[in-house]
């Protein structure tokens, strides 16, 4: 008998240790909805979390607000290195395709967004529209220097630098272009029309001085020895102009339909024929750009993205059911264990009372 009882009583000990935990574990998601008897409520309906998804929505949210979704993370998110590299590496590769293709801007356009070209245009137009009223109304009378970040700049002067011995082959190809020739001799010939008069006309050749300005200016482009002195220039240029107020002038600019052709007729190939040449300065561009980015952007990107109200919307609209699955999805092995410890836990302690009353 007292065999017996060495045996029983912890077996029960178990059968109620594994069965308070199993129905602890249900309880959280059982019963998905209220039971009521007599129009009472019965207590413990719903379950745990059915009854308290709303506030425990509002937790997960703030949770994910305060320590996951923060400026502090988006730039070290940014700022990863294999992240970095694969933003820069697609960049660089888009940007070389571009650059290296024979096809005018407008032609390159066409293709990316699957639009007409007249389309493009008609885009391009409108957007420069939209970017002088924005200039108008939000940017004049301000510095350039309160507009473009300073390491920008830097890294602008950087690349100056570094490709200043670029700049003679990009004037030569802008210059060779058939389009550009014309238009430049024109105008030359119509600035020595307008400053010559009489006998003095018939001997000046526009043509000659025009070929006369391109062959010098080429020289002293492809002067090392001048690439320095470019460079200073420049950026003495560069650095004058950021403490200078941003005012339009609508009457100087020309017609927007007539800029945006011009710009979608140009051939990134013509201009920039050995675009390989670019890539190092471009890979260093799209570095600071990214961390340039990434420290600006980090603060407005999650002021403007309310992420409590964002998580607290997705959790609550899951059903209860859902709910209850995708947990258990999760950690539905580890609850199983949970209960099988309570078997045992209670096969343990009725074990005890079992020894003693049978030595007692």
């Amino acid at each position: 008998m007292e065999l017996l009882s060495l045996l029983i009583i912890p077996l029960v000990g178990a059968v109620i240790g594994y069965s308070t935990n199993l129905l602890a574990i249900t309880m959280l998601f059982r019963p998905h909805k209220e039971k009521r008897i007599f129009g009472l409520r019965l207590p413990f309906t719903p379950g745990l979390i059915p009854k308290q998804r709303w506030q425990l929505a509002q937790k997960i949210g703030e949770t994910l607000a305060e320590n996951v979704f923060t400026s502090r993370t988006l730039i070290e998110a940014a700022s990863n290195a294999s992240i970095v590299e694969n933003i820069t590496r697609s960049v660089c590769d888009f940007a070389e395709k571009i650059l290296s293709s024979p096809d005018a801007v407008s032609k390159i356009l066409s293709d990316l967004l699957k639009l007409p070209e007249e389309e493009i245009v008609r885009v391009a137009t409108h957007g420069l529209d939209k970017l002088l009223d924005f200039a108008h109304n939000r940017i004049e009378g301000k510095k350039f220097a309160d507009i473009i970040p300073a390491a920008a700049v830097s890294a602008l002067k950087t690349a100056a630098k570094d490709n200043i011995h670029m700049a003679a082959p990009i004037c030569r190809n802008i210059l060779d272009d058939p389009g550009v020739d014309a238009h430049l001799r024109r105008l030359v010939g119509k600035i020595v029309k307008e400053n010559t008069r009489g006998l003095l006309s018939l001997f000046v050749s526009p043509d000659k001085i025009y070929d006369s300005i391109a062959e010098n200016l080429l020289k002293y482009l492809e002067d090392e020895e001048n690439h320095m002195l470019i460079y200073e220039k420049l950026v003495g240029f560069a650095d004058a102009a950021m403490e200078k107020e941003i005012s339009f002038r609508p009457e100087r600019v020309i017609t927007l339909e007539k800029m945006a052709c011009v710009i979608m007729s140009i051939t990134p190939r013509h201009i920039f024929p050995n675009a390989e040449n670019f890539k190092p300065t471009l890979d260093k561009l799209v570095r600071n750009a990214v961390g340039i980015l990434a420290r600006q952007a980090a603060d407005h990107v999650v002021g403007s993205l309310n992420i409590v109200q964002i998580a607290e919307e997705k959790i609550n609209a899951f059903k209860t059911e859902e709910m209850e699955q995708l947990v258990l999805s999760v950690v539905g092995e580890q609850l199983k264990w949970i209960a099988l410890l309570g078997g045992l836990l209670g096969f343990i302690m009725g074990f005890f009372p079992a020894i003693l009353n049978i030595f007692m």
